[in-house]
């Protein structure tokens, strides 16, 4: 059970965010530190890269642009058959032209794929492949830079060769694990998306003629939506126990993903309660930093833009207008520019590394206060410190 109450351990984690990002403030801290945090996936793509979100909702769209395409398709025959009926008497009202050509009105799973040429299929095959290899790559720099981002949070400090090397083999363990679930994901995903394309073909939803309303497409898709959001609430979950336990038992015991994760049940047995709970405190706490960091980033966005219009503007009254030098005036502003675009996307991209750290605190400081043997000691010597300065 927890010694702690949730609301210390918001206080707490706050109170170590503001130590390590304020105390003193380091440009090079923060550009490190946010390298890390990307690389760790604590910012960007969630904690383990298993959204799915996204490609659920393409897939939607694109099903209803075919829809949609079919429907006005068929408006389009019926406008066309119509005069061409009345101007040759030969052709009765009983058999329409799209009786002749009925292979335009019938729609195909199949059709899907129609308009991919045979020349195509080794560019396709290629950038499987690249795609492919691509994520490997970044799920193994993931797997490593978790640990990386542990040992910056948990001893404040922005290094990066040694806590790579150092959690060397349970980086790699964790990435075998990473791979795992992201090959059963994207397999997940594509088994409901072929499902449910299949249900659609086999109820004619893909013939030009097929009457789609609201509640006929709801009754089609509401099974695969709901089965996609468990899908994806289940790694959510499953992303949670890896990335705010699982990692810190593997880096504090030095024990590979078997053994942490045997730990990592032993200790959600001991308090279901305080775990369900950190979930719920969990999503809570993502709603409301997401809507801070998007008001924060309007924000700054507007004030970006107003300085830009100040410094930009006058540069161009000055040399453009005044003194007629256009060259000047192009140089000045590209060699503005260029730094100037660079500082607004660092300064965009660092608007989540406050709430990263906070996170990883509070996840540091929950597992701490499971008395579960674990204690992470920089944590208690950062107490100590603020005491001190107090």
């Amino acid at each position: 059970m927890r010694n702690t109450s949730i609301s210390d351990l918001i206080t707490k984690s706050i109170d170590r965010t503001k130590f390590i990002l304020f105390d003193p403030i380091s440009i090079k801290k923060w550009i490190y530190l946010l390298f890390i945090a990307y690389m760790a996936g604590a910012i960007g793509g969630g904690s383990g890269g298993n959204n799915f979100g996204g490609r659920e909702k393409n897939a939607e769209a694109s099903i209803k642009q075919e829809f949609a395409l079919a429907q006005n398709n068929n408006s389009y025959n019926k406008q066309i058959i119509k005069p061409v009926q009345e101007s040759n008497p030969l052709i009765k009202a009983s058999e329409p032209l799209t009786n002749q050509n009925n292979y335009s009105k019938k729609g195909n799973f199949s059709d899907l794929f129609s308009n991919i040429s045979p020349a195509s299929l080794p560019f396709i095959i290629i950038g499987f492949i690249f795609v492919a290899a691509i994520t490997v790559l970044f799920t193994w720099l993931s797997s490593r830079f978790k640990f990386v981002w542990f040992n910056s949070i948990h001893n404040d400090t922005y290094c990066i060769v040694e806590p790579f090397g150092k959690y060397q083999a349970e980086g790699n363990s964790l990435f075998k694990v990473l791979l795992t679930l992201a090959v059963v994901g994207i397999l997940s995903f594509a088994i409901v998306a072929g499902i449910t394309l299949f249900s659609i073909n086999s109820a004619g939803g893909f013939d030009k003629s097929f009457n789609w309303t609201f509640f006929v497409g709801l009754k089609m898709l509401i099974a695969p939506i709901l089965i996609l959001l468990s899908i994806i609430v289940f790694f959510g979950i499953l992303t949670v126990c890896i990335d705010h336990f699982t990692v810190t038992i593997m880096a504090m015991d030095k024990c590979l993903f078997g053994e942490a994760w045997k730990k990592f049940t032993i200790i959600y047995k001991e308090n279901t309660k305080d775990f369900w709970l950190y979930i719920l405190v969990l999503i809570g706490l993502g709603i409301a930093s997401g809507i801070i960091s998007t008001i924060i980033a309007v924000i700054v966005i507007i004030a970006l833009m107003l300085v830009a219009v100040i410094i930009f503007g006058l540069l161009f009254v000055i040399f453009q207008m005044i003194m007629k030098a256009n060259i000047i005036f192009t140089i000045v502003a590209f060699a503005l520019g260029i730094p100037f675009a660079l500082a607004t996307f660092i300064l965009l991209i660092s608007i989540g590394l406050p709430f990263a750290v906070f996170f990883r605190n509070f996840s540091l400081y929950f597992i701490s206060s499971l008395d579960c043997g674990y204690s992470p000691l920089s944590l208690d010597n950062f107490d100590d410190i603020k005491t001190i300065n107090i």
